[in-house]
């Protein structure tokens, strides 16, 4: 069994409420690690706590993943595509993910492995495409079957679902003067679809690419058979 309420996952905290806060410590999560840089905070959501101070009390952490040159336009055309090609793009962005930020993943995985005691949250925009790749890896590592992470990465669009109004006014936001409403819509729908299909076909890429999650880790990662070992532990639920 994976270890229970160690490690949460959600999308931005830009619209948290004093409910949600309230719900943060009842978790006893400590520590927030956030998957999005400040341009993308900045343009996307101006009101970003990580920046704004509401959230005192708890480590924020920046991890910026895969989004350096962020850009609200090729956001747009992003989901555009995932709209008309379908699952192999998906899986192909999520392994570039991969791909351009070892160092990232290694960061999340040394906080982990150096403080074992903390209560964690990762989050970037929606929960679902960066943070949705760190839980597959995160999960794999503790010896999850690939249809079980799949599984859990579906779950997004169930829990996404009740924002489509607000990911779908955001979509409009940002999307290009030529852009129809219901294009706008289309592309809100597909921002939070999480096709249990495309995680699993993620997860053969990665094996096809990288030799699979532990050799991804290890080679090119970088950490040593020993961490790797010591983060599993701090995974897995100790037995009673």
């Amino acid at each position: 069994m994976t270890r229970d309420g160690f490690i949460c996952r959600s999308g931005n905290l830009s619209s948290i409420t004093s409910k949600g806060l309230e719900t943060l410590r009842e978790l006893h999560i400590s520590t927030i690690i956030s998957l999005t840089d400040s341009k993308e905070a900045e343009v996307l959501y101006a009101n970003d706590p990580l920046y704004s101070g509401n959230l005192k009390g708890f480590k924020l952490l920046k991890f910026p993943l895969y989004q350096e040159d962020f850009d609200k336009k090729r956001l747009f055309a992003k989901y555009s595509r995932y709209a008309l090609e379908g699952q192999i793009v998906i899986a192909q962005e999520y392994v570039a993910i991969l791909r351009a930020g070892p160092a990232i993943i290694r960061n999340i995985l040394l906080q982990i492995l150096d403080n074992p005691g903390e209560v964690y949250i990762i989050h970037c925009s929606m929960g679902k495409d960066r943070t949705g790749i760190v839980f597959a890896i995160l999960l794999s590592l503790a010896g999850v079957s690939k249809e079980t992470v799949s599984e859990e990465y579906s779950l997004n669009e169930v829990a996404l679902e009740p924002l489509l109004p607000k990911i779908s006014a955001l979509a409009q936001r940002i999307a290009p003067c030529s852009s129809s409403e219901i294009q706008g819509r289309r592309v809100a729908q597909e921002a939070i679809k999480s096709s249990k299909d495309a995680m699993l076909l993620t997860l053969q890429m990665v094996e096809a690419e990288f030799g699979g999650v532990i050799r991804y880790v290890k080679e090119i990662c970088g950490l040593s058979a020993e961490d790797i070992e010591l983060i599993q532990h701090h995974l897995i639920q100790k037995r009673r």
